[in-house]
């Protein structure tokens, strides 16, 4: 399983393998987590993902 983003305005991206974790949900995670990190503070951000489980772990991070 893997995990990975595209930044298209600053033609950057990152993908890595996720072992070990037989759910989707750890690779949904890390990707977003890895985009937040490599974008400027207070940029614009538009995630898309397909994932419930991914958007309710973000949400629960963020109110925690």
């Amino acid at each position: 399983m893997g995990a990975g983003w595209i930044i298209k305005d600053q033609d950057l991206s990152f993908s890595c393998g996720v072992n070990y974790h037989p759910s989707s949900t750890r690779p949904e995670l890390l990707a977003i987590m890895t985009a937040l990190l490599a974008v400027p503070n207070n940029a614009k951000v538009a995630i898309y993902t397909d994932s419930q489980a991914a958007i309710e772990g973000i949400n629960r991070m963020l109110d925690a």
